[in-house]
């Protein structure tokens, strides 16, 4: 069965994703 990973993979890339959206937020306070 390929669901469960499946389910890692996209689970890895909403936190890679939020914390993409994170940095930008802080460095977009920064400036």
């Amino acid at each position: 069965m390929n669901t469960l990973k499946t389910l890692v993979a996209l689970s890895f890339i909403t936190l890679f994703m939020a914390v993409l959206s994170a940095k930008r937020s802080r460095q977009a306070h920064r400036q």
